[in-house]
C-alpha cells in the first residue's frame, strides 16, 4: 500500500502543487470545450437532417445528434462524479489525497512556508542566532532541537518541539491577533501561540484535531479573553506564530498550561482583594509583591490565581507580559509522555 504519510507531505510541497494546479485547470479546459465541441456538431447534424430528404441519413444523422448529446453530458458530469468520489472516500485513508487537491487552490501560502523553513535551516547551520523580539529581552542562543526537550544555551529561554499545525493563512491572522491582544509584543504572541497548543493537546479534545481542532478551540473555548477581540498583527508576529504552530518550535515547554494577568479586571475578585487574577505569589498576597517580578522564580515560585487554579511559575516570555507557568498536572502528564 502507497505510504499516505509521504503523499501528504509532498501536499505541502509547492512544487506539486503547481502541478496539480496546471493538470486541474488543464481539466477544466477541457470539459468545458469538448461539450461545446460536441454540441456544435449536434447542431451540424441537425442541420444536415433538416436539409436532407433521404430519410435513412436523416436517422442516421438523428442516431448521431443521441450519441453526441450522450456524450456531451458525461462530459458534463466527469467533475461532478469525480468529487462525490472523493467525498466518498472520507471515511477511509484515501481521503487524505483531498488534502493536496485544496492545497493547490493556496500555493502562495505554502511557498510563503517554505521560505520560512528554509530561513530557519540556514539559522539553525549558525552556531549562535538572536533569537525574536527586539525588546531585548531573549539574548543570543544555541539551536539544538529534541522533541519535548529545552534546548541547551546561554539564555534562560528555550526551543521546544512540539506538534505541528497544517494552519491557513486566515487562522494564522487570527490566532496572532488573539495572542497580540492577550500579550501586546513579539516575545509574547509566540509565547501565547506556543501555550495555545499547549492547551490545546492537553484539554481540548472535544474541540476537534490538528488544525480546524486547535482554531475552534481558541475561538470557542471561555480560556482566552481576547478570543473576541483580536488586534491587527504584524507579519513579523504573524511568522512568530507560524513557527510556533505549523513548524511546531514553541517557546515554552510542553507542559505550560497557564498564564494570569496582574490588571485586567477592573474588580476585586480575590478574597485578598488583589486587583487582577492572581491571588497569590509564594504564599504572598498584595498588589505590591505581586507585580514586583523579582518575586518569581522559576520552577520553584508556587502562584494561586482566582479561577483556582495553583501552579509553578515558568518565566515572563518578554519584559510586559504575564507570569506563565504549568500545573503539577500537565507536568506529570507530559514528563509521562516524553
Amino acid at each position: 500500500m502507497m505510504n499516505v504519510y509521504f503523499f501528504l507531505d509532498a501536499c505541502t510541497n509547492s512544487g506539486v502543487l503547481k502541478t496539480i494546479s496546471f493538470i486541474e485547470s488543464l481539466l477544466k479546459v477541457v470539459f468545458y470545450i469538448v461539450p461545446i465541441g460536441l454540441i456544435l456538431m449536434v447542431m451540424v447534424d441537425l442541420s444536415k437532417s433538416v436539409i436532407s430528404s433521404d430519410k435513412s441519413a436523416m436517422q442516421q444523422n438523428l442516431k448521431m445528434v443521441g450519441k453526441r448529446l450522450l456524450s456531451a453530458v458525461i462530459f458534463f458530469l466527469v467533475p461532478t462524479i469525480s468529487k462525490f468520489a472523493v467525498n466518498l472516500a472520507s471515511d477511509t485513508a484515501m481521503s487524505d489525497y483531498s488534502t493536496c487537491l485544496t492545497n493547490a487552490g493556496n500555493i502562495a501560502y505554502y511557498e510563503a512556508l517554505e521560505e520560512t523553513k528554509k530561513k530557519i535551516e540556514q539559522e539553525k547551520n549558525k552556531e549562535w542566532y538572536p533569537s525574536l523580539g527586539n525588546d531585548g529581552n531573549f539574548k543570543k542562543r544555541v539551536l539544538s532541537l529534541s522533541k519535548g526537550k529545552k534546548v541547551e544555551s546561554s539564555s534562560s529561554s528555550g526551543t521546544y518541539n512540539g506538534q505541528t499545525y497544517n494552519l491557513s493563512s486566515s487562522q494564522i491572522s487570527y490566532l496572532a491577533g488573539v495572542a497580540l491582544c492577550e500579550q501586546g509584543s513579539l516575545d509574547g504572541v509566540v509565547a501565547e501561540a506556543s501555550l495555545m497548543a499547549n492547551l490545546f493537546e492537553l484539554q481540548g479534545s472535544k474541540y476537534g484535531t490538528g488544525a480546524s481542532g486547535l482554531y475552534n478551540y481558541v475561538s470557542n473555548s471561555s480560556w482566552f479573553a481576547c478570543r473576541t477581540r483580536p488586534e491587527s498583527a504584524s507579519s513579523q508576529m504573524k511568522d512568530g506564530v507560524k513557527k510556533a504552530l505549523v513548524l511546531g518550535q514553541r517557546s515554552l515547554p510542553l507542559y505550560v498550561d497557564e498564564h494570569d494577568c496582574w490588571f485586567c479586571n477592573t474588580k476585586n475578585y480575590c478574597s485578598s482583594g488583589n486587583m487582577g487574577d492572581i491571588c497569590s505569589v509564594g504564599g504572598q498576597t498584595g498588589n505590591n509583591f505581586i507585580t514586583n517580578r523579582s518575586n518569581y522564580v522559576r520552577d520553584k515560585t508556587v502562584i494561586k490565581n482566582v479561577y483556582g487554579s495553583t501552579y509553578t511559575f515558568y518565566s515572563f516570555p518578554s519584559k510586559n507580559s504575564d507570569p506563565f507557568g504549568y500545573t503539577q498536572e500537565s507536568y506529570n502528564k507530559i514528563k509521562k509522555s516524553s
